[in-house]
């Protein structure tokens, strides 16, 4: 089909795009979310752009409302708090629901 045909020559052209694991501006805030030990996850780019002009640096986004375990795991490396900020519509709604399922504690007793 042609759909099909743009999205193999996509493809070619950049390669496979990491979605499940890519976290928005991460190169940019990981310094911060380390030093304040929380992060500030975002549905979009523009949320994350909005969070930065008002001050809030320890923030990163997924693409869409598509938060994986990836995501989780890559920030579970640089601090100990995570802050979800989704729109309240069903998608934000729905992807909250799994990252909380995803979420899992490791407690040292």
């Amino acid at each position: 089909s042609g759909k099909e045909k743009i999205e193999n020559r996509k493809t070619k052209l950049h390669g496979s795009f990491p979605k499940k694991s890519f976290l928005f501006g991460m190169d940019i805030a990981k310094d911060f979310i380390k030093k304040n030990n929380y992060a500030v996850i975002a549905e979009g780019q523009f949320d994350v752009a909005i969070l930065w002009q008002e001050g809030i640096k320890s923030v990163v986004g997924v693409l869409g409302s598509s938060l994986t375990e990836h995501h989780i795991n890559k920030l579970l490396r640089y601090c100990d708090l995570a802050i979800f900020l989704f729109d309240a519509d069903s998608a934000g709604l729905k992807s909250l629901k799994k990252a909380i399922e995803n979420i899992t504690f490791d407690y040292d007793y």
